[in-house]
């Protein structure tokens, strides 16, 4: 594959994402003029997300790019034992580093029962069709695609740094401070996941992982901030200014102690870790 071809296979990678989502949003936004309840839109927005990329990827780089399920990471396989644990140990040893060694307190959301259910809805989102389509676009389209024209050096990378710069979009302010500190969170997790592929050979531990991380980190049923959440069931306050400590604009997943666990996950990885048959004969 020449460097045109995987260049343009890597940004269209980025615009399947982006498509993908505000489309699938737009779709499911269109019930609610028939009153449909806002937690149903947001289901269908998660779903649709999901089946636009995935068919998307399918069109696009299995019909078009002519790659292989295996060459981009999607061939069928069974989630290793050891990264269901490490889906539940990193965040519970982030959250609980949070609790342990920073001064707060927790806090109620408050929520009504609609209020509830929407933050309950958007699990469907924020746990299944954002890790998976990501995980799919960043460590297996353009992770194969680098793989194939340089080496994996280049292809965990390039797609990390992009992951990182794709989520600045989602912070509620910008800051340039804040910016510079989710590139830096936002490479070293992609990194990570990065690594958990090419250990697989796959991208279905690492959307494992993703998953898990999201329902502790960005589900809603808990938030760790300086603030309380009035899109959580309970938030864990922070008594510190310090945006370093806190993440700033983009929340506790920016912060030092999180960066701290994506090393320590990336390390464990890389040395502990046993390649699969498949990706050692990759």
């Amino acid at each position: 594959m020449n460097t045109v071809k995987t260049v343009s296979g890597t940004i269209l990678a980025v615009v399947i994402m982006i498509v993908s989502s505000i489309l699938s949003s737009i779709i499911s936004g269109l019930p609610v003029l028939l009153n449909v309840p806002m937690w149903v839109c947001i289901i269908l927005w998660g779903v649709l997300h999901l089946v636009i990329a995935l068919l998307a990827v399918k069109l696009i780089y299995g019909k078009g790019f002519k790659c292989q399920a295996e060459e981009i990471g999607m061939a069928k396989g069974a989630v290793r034992p050891g990264y269901i644990i490490l889906a539940v140990l990193l965040p519970v040893a982030v959250c609980g580093s949070f609790i342990l060694f920073t001064h707060g307190r927790f806090v109620p959301g408050g929520l009504d029962t609609e209020a509830k259910l929407t933050v309950l809805a958007s699990l469907v989102y924020n746990c299944i069709a954002a890790p998976v389509v990501e995980e799919v676009l960043f460590r297996g389209v353009m992770f194969g695609l680098l793989k194939k024209r340089w080496n994996k050096v280049v292809a965990a990378v390039v797609p990390s740094v992009l992951f990182a710069a794709v989520h600045i979009t989602e912070m509620e302010q910008f800051d340039a401070g804040d910016c510079v500190r989710l590139l830096i969170t936002g490479t070293a997790v992609g990194i990570m996941f990065s690594l958990i592929a090419i250990k697989t050979g796959s991208v279905w531990n690492g959307a494992v992982v993703h998953a898990v991380w999201n329902l502790f980190m960005a589900g809603g049923l808990l938030t760790i901030a300086p603030v309380p959440s009035q899109e959580s069931f309970v938030t864990y306050v922070i008594d510190s200014g310090s945006s370093v400590l806190t993440g700033g604009a983009f929340g506790a997943e920016s912060s030092v102690i999180a960066l701290l666990g994506y090393a320590a996950a990336a390390l464990l990885i890389a040395f502990a870790a046993k390649p699969s048959a498949k990706a050692a004969a990759a």
